[in-house]
């Protein structure tokens, strides 16, 4: 986790200014009440002309203004921190979880309790966020912050499969995990794309940590984060690399390797050898999600694939999915704030309906955005292929009212654009720990990881032979006593939920 700045570091940054790369409405001076909403990025081209158009219907709806200021990607953490240290006057501001994580300001004293103005202005906003997105805003039992929940988070745990190349050699869709080994292994003596089959996989990557592999054991559901702890669903933890789990998925990963279904180099390809094998089209399936490139897949392997082609495979399907984490992206009403009511009307305006989100989201239909016959959605551009207008869904979408982007397959609509009502959370999917306590030995473990279970893990050393000194060497950079940090801290997490 990025430490949060300190005053006096923030003050160097003072000269720069609080509002780089900003634009604002004139609706600040109409007599309005105005909501200061800060973003990183840059504007949108049209941004006056459609947020002129929102707060006409604020104006009459709500009483409100909307004032965007968007602040550089490059000093975007150390603004916020700086006009929070420094007291400056804002309303609303977004926060990524995987930089900063919102218990992080609220220990710095950043956010307001909105628990009571959710309930007296946010009706729409508490009816289009689940009750599990909802309980990780959570800490001591109020409500800190505003979930961005423009995703389903909880369909992770499938193999992404080209029924293209299963039909073209003749095999049907695999149920089981040794179904998937064999029928890849038979597609492989086949082969005749234009290079060598493989599995997408590359670099450091935690392999199967999402569940594809994972759901075909008797003992899920269950998570695991921050590559060493399993996080059962009744609270305890367990040592993940220790686990009969992490061993049945290095062994299902050391029989792809010796078939020849991962690349030799794994461990040393870059991003870009990583994604040119998505591109080529000389895959079968992957773990998790893809990155379709179907565009590059027509032009190197089949010009006749179809978006229908990619399908979402999960092993046992009557079992239940659950959430890694629940809420990623979130937007908080800042502690300098002096009217935080209006934030919280603000979004729930947005969130009224599918007409508001769209305006403000993406501007006009037929102006700044178009629908194809799927209803998907094509930004305007302009001579420079720039988007005329567009907010990202991620920073502030809600999945009841998102509109897909015309690229976006069939499969992604179904199992990441539309809320999965059977979906269950873990106690760990909110959690975030702090490595402070144990800040060395997180440190000498995460280093040790790379080194000694990554090739494990990978399938690239057998998990019999190598695995012994792999945990040996684990143990001495302080593995054991992170684990000890780690249930001590989850324990204090879910006791919080209660309070």
């Amino acid at each position: 986790m990025k430490k949060i700045m300190f005053l006096t570091f923030s003050l160097m940054l003072a000269g720069a200014g609080a509002f780089g790369g900003s634009k604002k409405d004139a609706g600040s001076s109409s007599g309005m009440t105005p909501v200061k909403y800060l973003m990183p990025g840059d504007p949108p081209i049209r941004y006056t002309e459609i947020i002129s158009l929102v707060n006409e219907k604020l104006a009459a709806e709500k009483g409100i203004q909307i004032e965007i200021s968007y602040i550089p990607w490059d000093v975007w953490q150390q603004r916020i921190n700086l006009m929070l240290t420094t007291g400056d006057e804002f309303d609303l501001y977004h926060i990524m979880q995987d930089q900063i994580q919102m218990s992080a300001y609220q220990a710095m004293g950043g956010l307001t309790d909105i628990t009571d103005i959710l309930d007296q202005y946010g009706p729409n906003v508490k009816r289009n966020i689940s009750s599990g997105a909802w309980d990780a805003m959570r800490i001591n039992g109020r409500i800190y912050g505003i979930p961005a929940q423009w995703a389903e988070l909880s369909n992770d745990d499938g193999f992404s499969i080209r029924k293209d190349v299963l039909d073209k050699f003749g095999y049907a869709v695999p149920k089981s995990i040794e179904e998937l080994i064999s029928t890849a292994q038979g597609i492989a003596s086949k082969w005749d794309g234009s290079g060598k089959l493989y599995l997408p996989v590359w670099g450091f990557t935690d392999f199967g940590k999402a569940g594809a592999l994972m759901r075909a054991y008797p003992t899920w559901p269950f998570i695991v984060k921050d590559a060493i702890a399993l996080i059962r669903q009744n609270g305890t933890v367990d040592s993940w690399i220790e686990s009969d789990e992490f061993k049945k998925n290095a062994e299902y990963m050391r029989r792809f390797y010796q078939a020849g279904l991962i690349h030799p180099d794994v461990l040393t390809l870059t991003s870009e050898q990583g994604n040119n094998i998505y591109r080529s089209g000389n895959w079968f399936f992957t773990i998790g999600g893809i990155d379709s490139y179907i565009d590059d897949v027509r032009k190197n392997n089949n010009p006749n694939i179809k978006p229908e082609d990619y399908i979402l495979v999960k092993m046992n399907p009557e079992k239940p999915d659950i959430y890694p984490v629940v809420v990623k992206n979130l937007n908080d009403v800042s502690s300098t704030s002096k009217h935080p009511e209006a934030a919280i009307k603000f979004l729930d305006w947005l969130y009224a309906d599918k007409e508001n989100y769209k305006l403000f989201m993406y501007g006009r239909q037929g102006q700044e955005y178009t629908l194809n016959q799927k209803g998907l959605k094509i930004a305007s551009v302009d001579a420079g292929n720039q988007s005329l207008y567009a907010q990202a869904d991620w920073m502030v979408g809600n999945i009841n009212y998102m509109i897909p982007n015309s690229n976006a397959l069939p499969m992604e609509v179904q199992y990441l654009y539309t809320l999965n009502p059977k979906a269950q959370t873990s106690p760990g999917s909110d959690f975030f720990f702090n490595p402070s306590a144990v800040e060395a030995e997180w440190a000498n473990i995460q280093t040790e990881f790379r080194a000694s279970i990554v090739p494990i893990y990978a399938g690239v050393l057998p998990y019999n032979d190598a695995f012994p000194q792999a945990l040996s060497r684990m143990k001495a950079a302080g593995l054991d006593k992170a684990l000890g940090e780690y249930r001590k801290q989850l324990s204090a997490h879910i006791a919080s939920k209660r309070k």
